[in-house]
Order: C-alpha cells, then sequence, then structure tokens
C-alpha cells in the first residue's frame, strides 16, 4: 500500500486505504463533511452542542442526527456544517475539534 506525500484535504495521504475489506467505505468517509449538531427538550431553553457527526450531504445529516442523537425527546434539533461556524475566539485558541 503506498501513499503520496502530499495530504488530501480530509488530511489523510492520498491513496492510503481506510478499510482493506471495504475500500470504498474509505472512499465515502473522504467524501464526508463534519456536521455539529445542536438541540433543546423545550422551547424555554437554548439550543445546547450535542455532539457531530459525518454525512455526506446535509438530508443524510439530518437523518443521522435523528437517529445518533433520538434517546431525548427533542423539540428541536439542528445541524450545521462545521466549515459554516465562524469561530470568535483569538487565533492562537484552538477549539476542541483542533481544527
Amino acid at each position: 500500500m503506498t501513499a503520496d506525500k502530499n495530504p488530501s484535504a480530509n488530511g489523510r495521504a492520498k491513496g492510503k486505504k481506510i478499510c482493506r475489506y471495504f475500500p470504498e467505505l474509505g472512499e465515502q468517509m473522504a467524501q464526508d463533511q463534519v456536521y455539529e449538531v445542536f438541540a433543546r427538550k423545550t422551547h424555554k431553553e437554548t439550543l445546547q452542542h450535542v455532539g457531530s457527526l459525518n454525512a455526506s450531504d446535509d438530508e443524510l445529516a439530518k437523518v443521522y442526527a435523528w437517529t445518533m442523537y433520538d434517546e431525548e425527546n427533542w423539540v428541536e434539533m439542528c445541524v450545521i456544517p462545521r466549515k459554516s461556524v465562524i469561530p470568535v475566539t483569538h487565533d492562537s485558541k484552538i477549539p476542541l475539534w483542533g481544527n
């Protein structure tokens, strides 16, 4: 298994296989984007960050969010592509997710 020295957009080396048994899974994961999931239990509460997920598009992100975070009886849930989040912290502070 060979890998180029130039990393791809997702940080992995080009040509590197994620899973030798299901190589198409690695290709799909490389195309996925990260979404942040926010939800609230009542209308009086503020939205809380409840987690993150990988999905190839907005519609799948909504389905994955409801499926993965269904342990609560949410009145509202939102998914936001991580790349759409605008950081307001100082440049030297690294967010928890490391991007």
